[in-house]
């Protein structure tokens, strides 16, 4: 199993109210998301799938707080950026146990996004050490100094280039792809899809060729040809609604299974708020 965990926003508040009651976001509701990704993911992997594996990978891609990163979020985030990174801290490495204690071994791959930097616009110079998922990332590697369980992979460079049973993957965050802007009807597919191909060009020029690219940033999931973008836990906000005219999707997380012969064999999306059952009782009907 392959699973990315990126975009969790803490300290953001989303306000029901201004979505019609489509989806709301607080501290309080962000811990429940995180608890029931983990619950889901371990189901998923131990009743949906082969169920035996030498371990798991958790894909961590950044933006785990929301950082008062617009002027907005700093007057509205219910933490600050401090509080919300130990939070973050603290439930990843409940988290991470919880992964290590059912499937025994875990890897982490690790990239910064852009909601943690302490700068008011990107800077490309020692950008790691101005950003607060970097630190989250290094008191994780701390706390599991002595448990060979969990390993972690921070690169200075800000991407996790690994293999999976001989497939290479690439982990970024998702906003350094070398493109702006989208399109009113495809969104952001045309942007992610333009900077996959520059940035597997680049890759390959740097003798770093990849099989697939993984991201969050986008806030939405995409199973694409050459890559997989993921969703948030903060799921449809304010902007989302007002700016973008964005069609909701529910907040989830990526999960997939990498096979040694068949490559990707299972997409999940791991739902993070409680479903419902179907009303209908039959398994399946049609009209005569």
């Amino acid at each position: 199993p392959v699973a990315i965990w990126s975009d969790w926003h803490l300290g953001e508040v989303v306000d029901p109210a201004a979505l019609n009651g489509y989806n709301g976001f607080n501290s309080e509701i962000s811990e429940r998301r995180v608890r029931r990704l983990v619950a889901s993911t371990i189901d998923l992997c131990a009743n949906h799938g082969p169920g035996n594996y030498p371990g798991i990978i958790v894909n961590l891609l950044g933006d785990f707080i929301s950082g008062g990163l617009h002027p907005e979020h700093a007057k509205t985030d219910d933490e600050t950026r401090i509080t919300a990174t130990l939070r973050a801290r603290d439930l990843l490495v409940w988290a991470l146990k919880a992964m290590a204690d059912h499937f025994g071994k875990v890897f982490v791959p690790c990239t910064s996004g852009n909601h943690g930097r302490d700068t008011p616009k990107p800077e490309f110079k020692g950008y790691l050490q101005h950003n607060f998922d970097w630190l989250i990332y290094q008191l994780l590697q701390r706390e599991f100094a002595h448990d060979k369980r969990v390993t972690f992979q921070i690169d200075p460079s800000n991407e996790a280039y690994y293999q999976v049973f001989g497939r290479t993957i690439l982990a970024v965050h998702g906003d350094m792809l070398g493109v702006k802007g989208g399109d009113g009807i495809i969104g952001a597919i045309g942007p992610i899809m333009r900077g996959e191909i520059k940035t597997r060009g680049q890759a390959a020029s740097l003798g770093r060729p990849y099989d697939l690219l993984l991201m969050g940033h986008w806030h939405q999931t995409l199973w694409l040809p050459r890559a997989v973008v993921n969703n948030s836990l903060k799921g449809f906000d304010e902007y989302a609604r007002n700016s973008l005219r964005a069609v909701p999707s529910k907040p989830s997380q990526a999960l997939f299974f990498m096979h040694p012969k068949r490559g990707i064999t299972s997409r999940w999306d791991v739902l993070l708020d409680e479903q419902e059952e179907a009303k209908a009782a039959e398994w399946v009907s049609w009209k005569e």
